[in-house]
């Protein structure tokens, strides 16, 4: 991963460039260029990516705030917007490279903002501090959450085991939440003992973050207020998107679609 960080001034927007790229299944493609840039508030500021490699190449940008674009996007598949803040999309190496020489950021605030590039499929992220690669599976119908979690297990992502994410800091928390945007299950359960929530699979398996009401050993915990408050035996746990905390809810329940798997091994990029 490279990352720059410059300062920003009032009259200018100033973007730091982040590119991710996981796993071993796109270990033949690099990205190239991109670098620290700025210029005024409701102007297109234009960036410098490029990629090598070969066969076809998933795209993820993102940016928190502002737009991003680009004026030539032939032979592309969007998933999604072509346009705006979180963009997935992918096609040739040439048709990827052309659209992103055209790659355009506008912004009305003034402000330091981090745009991202990662090489993973509609729907995953890139955490650049864990490493891991984080999914939305839209079941396509209502999933229980026991459901949920056998499905997870059974995924895999460039050799990568999957389980229901464990969400261990606001960090975390706040980059999965902004940028799935959806509602799922996750990992957390006191399936084994009421009241004492831990985390089932992954790395952090059997370890017990919240018991009698309270964190255990400062560990992170984002439940939403007045939870979790164990109505009708809930005994599975529901991530709501964009930080707008945790809830339990039955592990029966057929409430949602979705729900979030995380690879767990530390991946290099």
């Amino acid at each position: 991963m490279l990352s720059k960080r410059i300062l920003s001034s009032i009259t200018t927007i100033a973007l730091c460039i982040s590119f991710m790229i996981p796993p071993s299944v796109f270990a033949l493609n690099e990205i190239t260029g991109g670098s620290d840039s700025s210029g005024a508030t409701n102007t297109n500021i234009a960036l410098n990516w490029q990629i090598t490699g070969s066969g076809t190449i998933p795209v993820h940008l993102y940016v928190p705030s502002g737009t991003l674009s680009m004026t030539t996007t032939t032979g592309l598949t969007f998933t999604g917007e072509s346009s705006g803040s979180n963009l997935y999309f992918s096609g040739s190496l040439s048709n990827v490279n052309n659209a992103l020489a055209t790659l355009r950021y506008l912004n009305e605030s003034a402000g330091t903002y981090t745009i991202e590039l990662s090489l993973v499929e509609a729907g995953q992220i890139v955490h650049p501090i864990t490493g891991h690669v984080y999914e939305v599976i839209d079941h396509g119908s209502a999933i229980t959450g026991a459901n949920a979690r056998n499905a997870a297990l059974l995924r895999t992502y460039g050799g990568i085991s999957g389980y229901l994410t464990n969400i261990t800091s606001s960090e975390e928390n706040a980059f999965v939440g902004a940028r799935l945007g959806q509602d799922g299950w996750f990992g957390a359960s006191d399936v084994n003992q009421e009241g004492s929530w831990e985390w089932r699979d992954g790395p952090e398996a059997g370890t017990v973050f919240w018991a009698n009401g309270t964190s255990q050993n400062g560990a992170y915990a984002n439940w939403a207020i007045d939870e979790p408050n164990n109505l009708g035996n809930e005994d599975c746990s529901q991530f709501y998107a964009n930080g707008n905390g945790w809830n339990d809810l039955p592990c029966d329940s057929v409430g949602m679609n979705t729900y979030v798997v995380e690879y767990g091994s530390t991946i290099e990029g």
